[in-house]
């Protein structure tokens, strides 16, 4: 069944009653209901199961029927020696960590500085339709967004040892839960109240950073209810990316590719396009001219110098599950948390950096041409005739590097109370409240910002800047001119997002089969949420109201009462719920399902169903990235058979209007279906499950172009509707350049060039020089780089949020295990596994759908994991020691994202194989005396220290040498952990 988008508000609101009807006047049942219970308490195991929801279903004591649900329970997140729990979930095959993983970036875009990555947060991301088609509860409930785009959550606000267990289920829940359910919903289950107190140090090392946190859990059980709250602090430092210099590096000579920048220190004198270098070892105070390199001599420096590639940051957190009989029948319920998270980052930005091309008039009291000529090439002593010498340079030394510090802070509260009605019918009413606030300080330099500084032609040593010093070597004395240079570059923002969730459940049984119970679930929810984005451009508020209503139906057709060979059971679930926005309209989503058991021990399981994500009230932002970027680029990057006369331009720019949306936006769908089997024969300890998916989703938001990068869209040719062509370079597409895009904020009216190209098909020389005029005099906000001429700049690229993309996509996921007891102890062994089979995608309206798989900035075909684990008593405690191993297959990047002159073979990406270890040893509850209740891990993610394969990596912000989606920049990873039961 396809979704349906009603049309009249009117049948909208009669659905809603109708459904809405069929609560009456009950209390819905939580999402996650949990029973404080006694160790060993069978009675209790029996009420705790029925009253269990598992992720995936609204109904009490069954699980959800046709999708397959990943579990991992306390055991499962324990042995995996991780201190992260969003680290945890990224080693499970279908979470990919395009968009999070533990290196705080997102895809191949290496995110330091982008600004879909400006509160480094780390969020699940299912399959890799990206973090924010990935539902995320806590305890089965909505949890407030946070990251710059407020679209997704941070695993990590909720502390491992705080969780019962966490529920995946990679498959479309919109059916059940509404909104961003595309990919699937990850649910954090909290630990039930118990009676005790545990402590836990645990500290991380690798070379160039390292990481510890401390967590305190304590709870009571006082029979009728009680309460459990896990405190943690954690820090790690910022891993600096100099101590990986063999990934954080823009040196592509071995592979035939262009080399570091000439814009470096000691820095190189240019003249037509041809680099004498400075010489090293020297402060610039007595240099000459003879003293300077020969003809095409040149100094190189990595751009990644004096920056990090990983922030450092600071957390506490605080998390709270708490529950209480009032009556018989009557329970009172209470969950929350709170995390609050400071970072720091030595920036680096491809627009703000430290690299400058610098006029040094022969005023300059450092400048060579105040010196003896005698020795010198001709072409230095008719440079310094000219009045300048042009001078590359890299500050970094001098005034280090732009900052970025900030903090992120998230609260969520839930109160509610669960009631037995009549039967074996219970309600629940809860409301839920959270809050995100996010901001950050962005300490930019710009290079207009140095070229117009008056000490460029300074007279005397103390008012003149000096590049002609070796700033690795000495003191320059630039430093004092760091408060000129960074004056009016620093960049605010703050994000608030607030929400407010009102539910209204009820479930219970319907009547009797042979099978067993029908039973049904229906109930309705209020949203509300708000979103305040101030930055220095302007502030925008936006909320959004939903109303919404649900229904779930069970049928086992057949089971214990009526078993047959062949038809052990049979299960049919469906599922339907409307959503009715008040700014993008309603949404119906039904979703259908099936179990079939032929024998004991053997499921075969369906699903079919429709999935939605609203576009996020950032979406809609139009200032939430205002402005126009100005990468610049070397003119041979771009492919000569497109445009035969970049080449010779040095100094290609290319403007990218950035910007949110005009409101406009519609929400992205999804259809999906399932099919697959679970074998696991009673008794045996084996298990096996094999499911394949498919999914379509459409009408994904998304920036394209920005997401491309500005040379490859030119190079790849599907983005051109998208782009505005300089006539002069690319005559033929120019010929049919789109409307001035200006973004969804107004022009200058009182700018002449932009009124005159205002509403115009920029399709001739003139109109585009007005463009850029218009661009370059901040007509269109603020222009951040140095302005370029209109000669220059070649194109102008789209990079506003548009309902743009689609995705098809199908493949296996596949997991098997067994346990079994052996002598003393026992052993377990496991795997789980990805296959994507395709991955077709049309990144924009009208371009032609590729099949991406295994392509670089896509899911690969394969990823898997397997373990090896043996657990049994040595000496006075218990040992347990687990070996994991983790493979990636081999992919390609595009030739059109490599430099020219890289050799094919370069297109080739090697599989990635790593080795994982954690021991625990437990002293377990035998030991009187101080061993009591203590306990040891040891773990070491990729013991062997390989690295991630090597890439051509220049579509991010600076380029690289590695893909961040598949390989951690930290290598071997070893944590400890102490930990003390009470």
């Amino acid at each position: 069944m396809a979704r349906s988008v009603m049309n009249g508000r009117l049948l909208r609101s009669a659905s809603l009653c109708c459904i809405l009807a069929g609560a009456g006047l009950a209390l819905g049942a939580p999402a996650v209901a949990q029973t404080a219970q006694a160790p060993g308490d069978a009675e209790a195991d029996s009420r705790q199961d029925q009253d269990i929801i598992v992720t995936g279903t609204r109904i009490r004591g069954v699980a959800p029927v046709g999708s397959a649900v990943i579990q991992l329970d306390q055991e499962a997140l324990a042995r995996t020696g991780q201190l992260s729990t969003a680290d945890i979930l990224n080693r499970v095959p279908s979470v990919l960590s395009l968009g999070a993983g533990n290196s705080y970036s997102g895809g191949s875009g290496q995110g330091t500085a982008d600004l879909n990555a400006l509160s480094f947060n780390k969020s699940p991301n299912l399959r890799g339709f990206g973090p924010q088609a990935t539902l995320s509860l806590v305890n089965g409930h909505r949890v407030p967004y946070d990251g710059a785009n407020m679209n997704t959550f941070d695993g990590d606000n909720i502390p491992t040892q705080m969780l019962q267990r966490i529920d995946i289920v990679a498959d479309g829940t919109s059916a059940n839960y509404g909104a961003d359910a595309i990919a699937g919903t990850v649910n954090y289950v909290m630990r039930r109240p118990f009676t005790g107190l545990e402590l836990y140090a645990q500290d991380a090392l690798a070379d160039g950073q390292n990481s510890y946190q401390f967590t305190a859990v304590g709870g009571y059980d006082w029979g009728s209810g009680g309460i459990v709250i896990a405190f943690q602090h954690g820090y790690s430092d910022a891993l600096a990316a100099g101590a990986r210099p063999s990934l954080y590096s823009d040196d592509f000579t071995a592979a035939g590719g262009p080399a570091s920048s000439t814009q470096s220190s000691p820095g190189n004198i240019v003249i037509d396009g041809v680099t004498y270098a400075i010489p090293a070892g020297q402060d610039g105070r007595s240099l000459t001219l003879s003293q300077v390199g020969a003809a095409g001599s040149a100094n190189r420096q990595n751009v990644w110098t004096g920056y990090d590639a990983i922030p450092n940051y600071q957390r506490n957190q605080v998390a709270v599950n708490f529950r209480q009989t009032l009556l018989d029948g009557v329970e009172i319920f209470a969950d929350g948390f709170y995390s609050d998270r400071n970072y720091a980052l030595a920036l680096f930005n491809a627009v703000a950096n430290n690299r400058n091309t610098l006029t040094i008039p022969n005023s300059n009291y450092y400048s060579p041409c105040n010196r003896s000529l005698d020795g010198a090439p001709q072409a230095l002593i008719d440079a310094c005739g000219t009045g300048a010498l042009t001078v590359n340079y890299n500050t970094i030394n001098d005034i280090g590097p732009g900052k970025r510090f900030g903090f992120t802070e998230t609260i969520s509260a839930t109160l509610g109370t669960t009631v037995s009605l009549f039967g074996d019918w219970k309600g629940t009413l809860y409301g839920t409240y959270g809050k995100n606030r996010a901001a950050n300080t962005n300490t930019l330099y710009f290079g207009n910002s140095l070229a117009t500084l008056p000490a460029l032609g300074g007279t005397t040593a103390d008012t003149a800047f000096n590049p002609f010093c070796d700033g690795t070597a000495f003191d320059c004395g630039n430093d004092q001119f760091a408060d000129a240079i960074f004056a009016g570059n620093s960049f605010h923002l703050a994000q608030t997002f607030e929400n407010r969730d009102l539910a209204l459940n009820l479930d219970g049984s319907l009547f009797d089969l042979p099978g067993g119970k029908a039973r049904l679930a229906v109930g309705g929810e209020h949203f509300w949420g708000q979103f305040v984005n101030a930055n220095d451009f302007a502030t925008t508020v936006a909320s959004r109201k939903v109303n919404s209503g649900y229904a779930e139906l069970y049928v086992p057709l057949f089971g214990d009462g009526n078993a047959m060979p062949g038809l052990l059971k049979l299960e049919l679930t469906a599922a339907i719920r409307i959503d009715d926005y008040n700014d993008v309209g309603s949404t119906t989503n039904p979703k259908f399902g099936i179990n079939w058991s032929p024998v004991d021990g053997l499921k075969f399981h369906g699903s079919y169903g429709t999935s939605f994500r609203a576009p996020g009230l950032v979406d809609n932002d139009p200032n939430s990235q205002r402005g126009v970027f100005v990468p610049t680029f070397d003119g041979s990057v771009i492919l000569p058979s497109l445009c035969p006369s970049c080449a010779a331009n040095p100094a290609i720019a290319i403007y990218q209007a950035a910007g949110g949306a005009a409101g406009n936006l519609k929400p992205e769908t999804s259809t999906s279906w399932s099919l697959g089997l679970d074998y696991a024969p009673p008794g045996s300890g084996f298990n096996v499950s094999l499911t394949y998916w498919n999914t379509e989703y459409t009408n994904q938001v998304a920036t394209p172009v920005y997401n491309a990068g500005a040379y490859q869209a030119i190079n790849q040719g599907y983005y051109d509707s998208q782009i505005i062509f300089n006539p002069a370079y690319f005559p033929t597409q120019a010929a049919n350049n789109p409307v001035a895009f200006f973004g969804p904020y107004p022009y200058d009216t009182s700018n002449a060039d932009c009124s005159a190209v205002a509403g115009q098909a920029v399709t001739t020389q003139a109109l585009y020089d007005q463009f850029i005029n218009c661009l370059n005099a901040g007509g269109n906000g603020p222009l951040l780089g140095a302005p370029s001429s209109t000669g220059n700049v070649v194109a102008v690229t789209n990079s506003h949020r548009l309902n743009s993309a689609s995705t098809k996509a199908d493949g296996f996921d596949f997991s098997i295990g067994y346990d079994w007891g052996a002598g003393v102890g026992r052993w377990h062994l496991g795997a789980m596994a990805s296959y994507v089979r395709s991955w077709k995608v049309s990144p924009i309206q009208g371009a032609p759908e590729i099949d991406q798989v295994n392509h670089f900035g896509y899911p690969l075909r394969f990823r898997g994991r397997a373990e090896a684990g043996w657990s049994g008593p040595v000496g006075p405690g218990n040992l347990t020691g687990v070996l994991y191993f983790n493979y990636a297959n081999k992919y390609r990047i595009d030739p059109a994202l490599l430099p020219l002159g890289i050799s094919s073979d370069y297109t080739h990406i090697s599989s990635y194989t790593t080795v994982d270890l954690a021991l625990n040893y437990d002293f377990g509850d035998r030991n009187g005396g101080l061993l009591h209740g203590f306990s040891l891990s040891v773990s070491a993610q990729n013991i062997f220290d390989r690295l991630p394969p090597f890439v051509v990596n220049t579509s991010s912000t600076a380029s690289i040498k590695f893909d961040p989606s598949n390989g951690s920049p930290l290598g071997r990873i070893v944590q400890f952990q102490l930990a003390k039961k009470f």
